[in-house]
């Protein structure tokens, strides 16, 4: 890909209710700091893809597919369920200079996923308070998954959110 083709990239968004508590949690991985685009920085789980495997993407079908590979390589090929399209942006104001374009999704895992230490060194289920801690002083902002997904969570009522089991 060249400096100006757009980094295209799905998002997976697993949140739920905590439990023996009245808020909502996501699940949150730590990119390996090898990683090219935000080395060491708490994310949501993503893979980029090629325009042309999801060319509507509302698009489930199109969509679990790069899911399906996201699980191959990076959980252990944990099986992900893909439920529904949440929001989509983009934004060409982060460190790489590039028009990045992301698509996020409500996922679930059949299982805790195995991570692959390649590509994610950690994972924690966090609220937005736990995850604004956690990320507070971190050295590199955090992305437009962060912000698509806050965003998300404000416009459709916060720790309201449709929680029920997908």
């Amino acid at each position: 890909m060249g400096k100006n083709t757009p980094i295209r990239a799905i998002i997976g968004v697993s949140y739920r209710r905590r439990q023996r508590a009245d808020l909502s949690e996501t699940y949150y991985v730590k990119r390996a700091d090898s990683m090219e685009n935000y080395p060491g920085v708490w994310s949501l789980p993503s893979i980029q893809y090629d325009p042309s495997e999801i060319p509507d993407p509302l698009d489930l079908d199109a969509v679990s597919r790069v899911f399906a590979r996201m699980s191959a390589e990076r959980f252990g090929g944990t099986p992900i369920t893909v439920h529904q399209h949440l929001v989509t942006g983009s934004s060409d104001r982060n460190p790489m200079g590039r028009m990045v374009e992301l698509a996020l999704y409500r996922i679930s895992f059949a299982t805790d996923p195995m991570l692959d230490p390649r590509f994610y060194t950690a994972s924690e289920w966090l609220t937005p308070y736990e995850f604004e801690l956690r990320t507070v002083f971190a050295p590199l902002p955090c992305g437009l998954c962060t912000k698509l997904w806050g965003h998300y969570q404000r416009e459709h009522g916060g720790d309201d959110l449709d929680l029920c089991s997908p």
